[in-house]
């Protein structure tokens, strides 16, 4: 092996680098569905996420459903910067970041970073994982990765000015 790297689960990395399991540097929670026998949940004022409407950008700005205050008010928030995660279903993987407060469904595991880290680095280090984290799912009839096996994702985590230049250097590559 070259000198200055290591050998980790996750791959090699350098030796500066650490690996760490999601639930380690991060909160994570699954959302939840305000009931839907009562149509005043629903509404036009809060972005309530859902697998459709993560994966085809990397900040969900749009959603398929939303709901009122009330609704909004019942739910588990997101905080802005949570990275959103498809747990169920045949799109286990999709990933998103909330830019602004938002909740989801219970098919989302949303990550709510600390400051100690960059936001978008985990954003691309969680939708590397993906591919071992679908895989973990099995081949049940509706494949599922619960909130504590997500949590025992390993990634690799470089200091934080690192963490900020490989985001940004990712960034520049997908706004083109």
């Amino acid at each position: 092996m070259k000198p200055g790297y290591k050998q980790t689960e996750v791959g090699v990395i350098p030796d500066e680098w650490e690996v760490k399991r999601l639930g380690e540097i991060a909160t994570i929670a699954t959302g939840n569905t305000p009931p839907t026998n009562d149509a005043s949940n629903y509404g036009d004022e809060f972005l309530f996420a859902g697998p459709v409407d993560i994966g085809d950008a990397k900040f969900v700005t749009r959603t398929e459903k939303k709901l009122s205050k009330k609704g909004f008010e019942m739910s588990r928030r997101f905080p802005k910067n949570s990275i959103l995660f498809v747990s169920i279903g045949s799109t286990i993987g999709k990933c998103g970041i909330a830019p602004v407060e938002l909740t989801s469904n219970q098919q989302i595991n949303a990550i709510f970073p600390s400051p100690s880290f960059s936001v978008d680095y985990l954003f691309y280090a969680v939708c590397t994982a993906a591919p071992k984290i679908r895989a973990q799912a099995g081949e049940q009839a509706v494949p599922i990765v619960n909130k504590t096996q997500f949590s025992e994702t390993a990634v690799a985590i470089p200091p934080l000015p690192e963490q900020r230049a490989i985001a940004g250097a990712l960034s520049d590559v997908d706004a083109l």
